[in-house]
């Protein structure tokens, strides 16, 4: 794959961090820790965060990506090759998060900060863009890669409020000029989608030729194969999951897959009565006050391994 000549990086000391990857984590672990998500309860995590086990490839032909992502060794170097990738492309920073549909609310779950813009995500959730993002609300009307310049984006009918204008001076502020955007659904539970964002301080249309979309669609599709199938997010205390009884994570994973308390109480042969206790008691353990909030703590949960990862 060629590297886009024209292209150039940011300038900007937060492009320049955001590439290299250090400056992304300590950025979001801040938001998280001062709760400026609101009742989001959003999940960051990093490359470092991740257990992948080796898996046996297909025996069919997968684009030769996938087998670098599957094959490196360690965080380091996936990180590595995922970099190349997008300046190969011409990208500076890649979005990758999973949001849920909850009772016809969209709310975000978890998102890797590795690669994200530190700047531009702290404020997509601080100041609650989400909320007017046409690829985030999928309001697009296709699930096909969507290539646009923030000119362009801006002339989109979704983003003529007050609220839509400062997220887009807020993607300028932030160096983001153009991107490749699409979502794809979950493979394990129906009432999840992805959103995967690849950005670049580029601010024009023609360089996002169709050589750059399929090879933004190739990096994005490895990326969540191996994220969403393979991918366990390491607890930062592993004991977390080992304070809840056998009942209690078994509640977790079916709030998870989006059943509701009188739906878990048929599948568990529960009382109603057994049920909101357990929820009860599972808020006040993750420090949580409603149901959108645990269904979060839950989906964080339900993909940590059973026991702690060494």
């Amino acid at each position: 794959m060629e590297r886009q000549a024209h292209r150039r990086p940011s300038s900007s000391a937060d492009a320049q961090a955001a590439i290299d990857g250090h400056d992304a984590a300590s950025a979001l672990r801040r938001l998280a820790d001062h709760g400026a998500t609101g009742r989001q309860a959003v999940l960051f995590y990093e490359e470092s965060d991740l257990v992948i086990p080796a898996v046996q490839l297909p025996a069919f032909r997968l684009p030769r990506l996938a087998e670098q992502l599957h094959r490196a060794n360690g965080a380091r170097a996936r990180g590595e090759v995922v970099r190349n990738a997008l300046r190969d492309l011409g990208f500076e920073w890649m979005v990758y998060g999973s949001i849920a549909v909850e009772r016809r609310q969209l709310h975000p779950r978890a998102f890797l900060a590795s690669y994200a813009n530190p700047t531009l995500l702290h404020r997509y959730f601080s100041r609650r863009h989400h909320e007017v993002d046409p690829f985030y609300q999928g309001t697009t009307e296709t699930s096909l890669p969507i290539a646009w310049t923030v000119d362009e984006l801006a002339a989109h009918r979704t983003m003529r409020s007050d609220r839509a204008r400062a997220y887009l001076d807020d993607l300028r502020a932030s160096g983001v000029g153009s991107g490749v955007s699409f979502d794809v659904p979950g493979p394990r539970r129906q009432n999840e989608r992805y959103l995967v964002s690849l950005l670049s301080s580029d601010p024009r249309a023609e360089w996002l030729s169709d050589q750059v979309l399929q090879g933004a669609f190739t990096l994005a599709c490895c990326m969540h194969e191996l994220l969403s199938r393979h991918a366990l997010i390491r607890p930062a205390v592993s004991a977390a999951r080992q304070a809840l009884s056998a009942r209690q994570i078994e509640i977790l994973d079916l709030l998870a897959k989006g059943h509701s308390d009188r739906g878990i109480a048929e599948q568990l042969g529960l009382s109603a009565y057994a049920i909101d206790y357990h929820m009860r008691q599972l808020r006040r353990h993750f420090g949580v006050r409603n149901r959108v909030q645990l269904v979060n703590a839950a989906a964080a949960a339900s993909i940590w391994p059973s026991r702690p990862v060494a």
